[in-house]
């Protein structure tokens, strides 16, 4: 894997991560910080997903998201 690979793989599993406590997550001050943050992280992997179009296994494929993906689930 190249590091845009490994880039790819830390923003989705991050947005894994970030869904995740949004499902755990009642307060709406909070809701809304986490969905912020979520979203950053959902443009740097729209960003990144353009030059490893070549991969598109790596966005369809949940378990792509490496050790941080495992960690989250």
């Amino acid at each position: 894997p190249t590091q845009l690979d490994d880039l790819l793989r830390g923003e989705i599993s991050a947005m894994q991560a970030y869904d995740k406590a949004l499902e755990n997550t009642k307060d709406a001050k909070v809701r809304g910080q986490l969905q912020a943050i979520r979203r950053d992280h959902e443009q740097a992997m729209s960003k990144l997903s353009k030059f490893v179009a070549s991969k598109p296994e790596l966005l369809e494929d949940t378990e792509s998201s490496g050790a941080w993906g495992a960690f989250v689930k």
